[in-house]
């Protein structure tokens, strides 16, 4: 039996900058045609970088264009971190339909609150591998 091989980011909070300079070096030093990606959280965006073979390079200016004045403010990026993300996804991939090159090679680990019986909510894990679109990557993210 073969064994597949994966590299899996966790969450990164204040590691993100690191998170993506590992990214970095391995997307510059090693093949990654069969590698599968599994991000949570922040480290989502270095498993989706990975997966769809964008230049992480390139991803990073994006977001420092971004982020830099945002942080400035009294309360840095908070409240606004996800707005930016968002921006930052679709100026990347604006022409590129990202499920056809992610799907079944990235895995997001995502925690859906629902509401059960007499409406009292509970929490759900699940792991999705197959997304619709560009939009359900970034809200997987």
């Amino acid at each position: 039996m073969k064994r597949e091989k994966h590299i899996a980011f966790s969450i990164s909070g204040g590691a993100y900058p690191y998170q993506m300079g590992i990214a970095y070096y391995i997307q510059k030093n090693f093949d990654l045609r069969d590698i599968k990606f599994s991000g949570a959280s922040g480290g989502s965006w270095a498993a989706c970088l990975l997966a769809s073979n964008t230049d992480i390079k390139i991803a990073l200016q994006y977001m420092f264009e971004w982020a830099t004045p945002l942080c400035q403010g009294t309360f840095g990026a908070y409240g606004i971190y996800d707005r930016g993300m968002r921006a930052t996804f679709r100026e990347l991939f604006k022409y590129v339909d990202v499920p056809s090159i992610v799907n079944n090679r990235l895995a997001i680990p995502v925690t859906r609150v629902a509401l059960g019986n007499a409406f009292v909510p509970y929490l759900k894990d699940e792991t999705i591998t197959e997304f619709i679109d560009n939009d359900d990557i970034i809200s997987a993210i």
